[in-house]
């Protein structure tokens, strides 16, 4: 029918779709004026063992009423039936089993493209194309403008996911230029005139941390150039600064979209918080470890959408984040255990698009002092 999908990128998004909602739909796809729903049963094992649906006419509902009136008896019928097949909801989604999740997700991604480095080749073609689009338009500006420029459209377009039991959020699986520019053509390389760092550098977390967006804009407002390269940086550092808020913002409603679809109560309260946090560091200086950690992870993929190249690494990465735990641990709103899976979730982001991420953990402070703190410890 004309609501069948008929071509992979439509049928691949609403399979990504049913993965977060954890239920299918078929509006008269299959056939004109027939409506079905479908939800999955699970065994002992977390293994898929079947399906159970409704199929009604569009005489009797329409597919709003039938998800209204409908889904949420046959979702709860269908989680009545996994738990009678051993199915336990909670113990699938406590932090080692979500590790191992996220985990065999991975190792299946490895398996499918081999490499020392984790990319996603859907991703990889359309930061090619954004690139190959942007600096090939803006070829008579300067080098930091085009940059920023850039950064303003990968902010705004790139695509934005979010994988089920994330708990991290963001992808950097576009890789390095040596990886998306195998999507482009010779020419149209030539025509990006694009030059990637060196890399390997370590950037300032900690003041991204504690100034926050906001103030970091505040900063870059106050600036004050005397000749048209410090004005031309001014202007590219505040589009930069801009787009990185405009990007954790599009994380932010990614979030709450999934939240409103998916009945699941868990994950939804997950998607809840993932959004209150994107939406409060997209401005403001993060309060929690776990915030903490999120901001990190988007200024490691905002360095790499910008530079093109590896090796960018976290520094001295229990100093900058061990307050922020030592706090929460204080007041009472983590424990080590949520601790550890949080930054086991971080892990595994850094698998993606690049093949050596360094940090450093304990050590000496500046006067000598040993530095070593619940966040090295959790390691």
């Amino acid at each position: 029918t004309e609501n069948t999908f008929t071509d992979e990128p439509s049928l691949s998004a609403e399979l990504e779709k049913i993965r977060q909602s954890g239920w299918a739909e078929d509006n008269e796809e299959f056939g004109r004026g027939l409506l079905c729903l479908a939800v999955p049963l699970f065994d002992y094992q977390e293994k898929l063992v079947g399906t159970i649906g409704v199929s009604v006419t569009t005489l009797s509902f329409s597919m709003d009423s039938l998800k209204q009136q409908i889904l949420p008896e046959l979702l709860a019928t269908g989680n009545t039936i996994s738990q009678h097949l051993g199915y336990n909801r909670n113990q699938a989604v406590n932090s080692s089993s979500r590790i191992n999740h996220l985990l065999k997700r991975a190792k299946t991604e490895f398996a499918e493209d081999p490499s020392h480095m984790l990319i996603r080749a859907k991703e990889s073609a359309a930061f090619a194309e954004l690139a190959g689009k942007v600096y090939a338009a803006n070829q008579n500006q300067p080098a930091v403008l085009r940059r920023a420029q850039f950064l303003k459209e990968f902010a705004e377009q790139f695509p934005v996911s979010i994988a089920p039991n994330e708990l991290i959020i963001g992808s950097q699986a576009f890789g390095p230029f040596g990886v998306w520019s195998q999507h482009l053509s010779a020419e149209q390389i030539k025509a990006m005139d694009f030059h990637p760092n060196n890399g390997h550098i370590i950037v300032d977390y900690g003041r991204v941390l504690h100034s926050g967006v906001k103030n970091l804009q505040t900063a870059i407002d106050d600036l004050n150039p005397e000749d048209d390269t410090r004005k031309n940086n001014k202007t590219a550092f505040k589009i930069s600064v801009n787009a990185f808020s405009t990007y954790i913002s599009r994380h932010a409603d990614e979030a709450q979209n999934q939240a409103e679809i998916i009945f699941d109560p868990i994950r939804k309260a997950e998607l809840k918080q993932l959004a209150a946090t994107c939406q409060l560091i997209s401005e403001n200086p993060p309060r929690s470890v776990r915030e903490a950690l999120q901001l990190v992870w988007f200024t490691q993929v905002f360095l790499h959408a910008e530079s093109g190249s590896v090796a960018i690494s976290f520094g001295r990465f229990d100093q900058y984040l061990g307050d922020f735990l030592e706090q929460d641990l204080a007041d009472g709103i983590i424990d080590l255990a949520t601790t550890e899976e949080l930054l086991s979730c971080f892990w595994l982001k850094t698998c993606e698009g690049d093949e050596s991420q360094n940090l450093v953990i304990g050590g000496v402070d500046v006067d000598g002092n040993n530095a070593e703190n619940q966040i090295g410890r959790a390691h």
